[in-house]
């Protein structure tokens, strides 16, 4: 069980850092030279609730 939680939850990080990629990148940057704002809103952004276009988007 706990192996197949770490295995979850490295993939949901992987997931994670490829969403904030993409993010960075469509604002000009990436992960190694992001600003502390850049990536704040980032977070932000990844905090906030999806809306119904996001949610198909996913599906």
């Amino acid at each position: 069980v706990e192996r197949a939680s770490a295995r979850n939850t490295l993939t949901a990080y992987g997931k994670d850092l490829e969403d904030a990629r993409g993010y960075l990148a469509g604002a000009g940057g990436d992960l190694d030279t992001a600003s502390t704002e850049a990536v704040e809103a980032e977070a932000t952004d990844a905090a906030a609730p999806a809306t119904s276009d996001e949610a198909a988007d996913k599906a």
